[in-house]
Formats: C-alpha cells, structure tokens, sequence
C-alpha cells in the first residue's frame, strides 16, 4: 500500500465513522418512538461489546477487538410497564402480576462472526416481553430475573421460575429494520408485533 491508497481507506474510514454516527443516532430515535407508543419507561440497558475501563490493558492481544468498539451492537434496552408506582418510589418495589418489562435488542448484524456477506445477513430487532406472574424482589430486577433468564424462540413463549417466589412468562419476537424507513410502517410493524404477544401473553401488550 502507498500513501494515496492509505488516504483512499482514511476517507472510506471518515465515511464510516460519519454514517455509523447518524445511524446510531436514528436508531435512538426509533427506541424513543416506540417506547412511547408502548407507554414504557426506560429502566436500564446492557452492552455486550463495552469495555470496562480497568481492563481497558487488555485490548492489545484481544483478537475481535474492533467489534468491542461498536458498543451499540447487540445493545439492550430495557424499559417496564407497571400499573402502580406511588410518586417518588422504585418501580422494582412495586411490581405486581401482569406488569411488563419490554427487552429490545438491536441486532445491527445478525452475523457477528463475518461468515455472511453484509448483503446475505440481516438487520433486527429481537423483542423479548417479560410478563409477571409473580415476583418478589432480593436484589433487582435486572439481576433476579433478567440476568438469569434464557430468551424462548422466536414467536414462542418461556417460563422463567428461578424460585419459589418468582415467575415469568417471556415473548420473544423480531423486527426487520428494513422495514421500519417512517412512521407509518413502525406503527404498522409495532401494531402486529403487539398482536402476536398480546394473543401468545393472554393480555393486551
């Protein structure tokens, strides 16, 4: 490689950063529209690819490295839908049966591992419906129930039991980004969606 052909990567690498940027920033944006639309409140979020700064030492002899830089790959946002929190309290206090916490992915790549060409793989969101049967809290939410929890299959409902005083039923579903471009089709998409896990729930998501 000469310096010209090195400039000609740099430029392609500015694109990248640029478009990556406001497709992250879209992506927020169409999170922001649909948790309205559910009338869910945002509660916490998990990345996978983030690096936690004591271990940032390690980066130099971490072969996937570059994917841990993409910290929205695969990130998850987690909002809850609860009917009854008093004014000033925790949510997580208060949950009862048939609250809901919604879990949405974004699967950006469905193809971490770069077997598939960018135009063979696709681009998702998986959605996961927690709905309470019952639920007493030890630690949080997060870590009694979803930190411990496995996602059903696609259309297809789990029980989750850690223990005696814990139980819920999970949803899981799927979006293809492609077919989110305005707000009509995400109303029109999140409308199905709501209808497929409300009849699989037995209640109205």
């Amino acid at each position: 490689m000469n310096k010209e052909e090195m400039q000609l990567v740099l430029q392609d690498v500015r694109k990248a950063y640029r478009l990556l940027a406001d497709y992250q920033q879209r992506i927020i944006e169409l999170l922001d529209f649909i948790r309205n639309e559910l009338k869910a409140e945002h509660y916490y979020h998990y990345q996978p690819n983030s690096i936690a700064s004591q271990s940032i030492h390690k980066i130099y002899n971490e072969p996937d490295i570059g994917w841990k830089f993409l910290p929205m790959l695969n990130m998850n946002f987690l909002w809850h839908k609860t009917a009854n929190v008093p004014a000033g309290e925790w949510w997580g206090d208060h949950i009862q049966q048939n609250d809901l916490v919604f879990d949405f992915c974004i699967v950006s790549d469905e193809d971490n591992d770069e077997t598939l060409l960018p135009e063979e793989s696709k681009s998702e969101l998986h959605i996961y419906v927690y709905k309470c049967v019952k639920y007493t809290r030890k630690n949080n939410w997060y870590a009694d129930v979803w930190w411990k929890s496995e996602y059903p299959d696609f259309g297809e409902v789990k029980t989750l039991s850690n223990n005696k005083d814990t139980e819920y039923l999970v949803y899981g579903d799927k979006l293809d980004l492609s077919d989110l471009y305005d707000e009509e089709a995400v109303r029109k998409e999140l409308s199905e969606f709501r209808k497929r896990a409300s009849e699989k729930l037995g209640q109205e998501i």
